[in-house]
């Protein structure tokens, strides 16, 4: 009997991790977004939410392969990892798309966490864009699903575009809150001073 709910946890596990850079994966991220939410009402602290893309990242497959394009997301993860806490949870949700969840992160913190991001991606030739929602909690009931979909919406379909759109290589943030329908303006933050070089991105390990 022990040995099976061993073998059903592990099974678990790796039903929510991501095989190529073992972060977590798309199904892993729904449900940490949930329960941060959850948690967030319950706490009343504030957390954030990363959508991360990387730029340029199909003419590494095009002109190297696979599996240097491979590798090069294996140094992505390792460097999400490096830089977030233990406490915060990252995943791949497929492609080169990766999503951070910080845990009890208000704005402040937040964009100081992505630009040391960017700045680590930058020393292993890596650039990335990254579009980021603050959740900021209210006492009210809110729907979790609803919700969780709305917020990564803010952080990918909004936030993350627009950073792309303004040159890619940096960040762009706002907040979201539930007592409100409309959302803090988003606004560029960071620089850019890694979009400069018009040189191919090489592959490279972070050091």
């Amino acid at each position: 009997r022990q040995q099976i709910g061993i073998y059903i946890r592990e099974l678990e596990r790796i039903n929510r991790e991501d095989s190529l850079t073992g972060l977590g994966n798309e199904k892993k991220f729904w449900e940490d977004i949930r329960a941060e939410l959850r948690r967030s009402q319950r706490t009343m602290q504030p957390f954030a939410v990363f959508s991360i893309d990387l730029d340029g990242f199909k003419a590494i497959n095009d002109r190297q392969g696979h599996e240097a394009g491979d590798e090069y997301l294996r140094s992505v993860a390792r460097i999400i990892t490096a830089v977030k806490r233990d406490v915060d949870s990252a995943s791949r949700k497929g492609g080169d798309e990766f999503t951070l969840i910080l845990v009890g992160a208000d704005t402040r913190g937040t964009e100081h966490l992505a630009q040391r991001l960017l700045d680590e991606l930058a020393r292993a030739n890596i650039r990335a864009s990254i579009g980021i929602a603050v959740y900021v909690p209210a006492r009210m009931d809110i729907d979790v699903e609803t919700t969780s979909k709305a917020l990564f919406e803010l952080a990918d379909k909004q936030n993350l575009l627009a950073a792309k759109r303004a040159g890619k290589n940096q960040f762009i943030s706002s907040e979201f809150n539930p007592l409100s329908d409309s959302k803090r303006s988003a606004r560029p933050i960071g620089t850019k001073r890694y979009t400069r070089s018009s040189s191919p991105i090489d592959l490279a390990a972070p050091q």
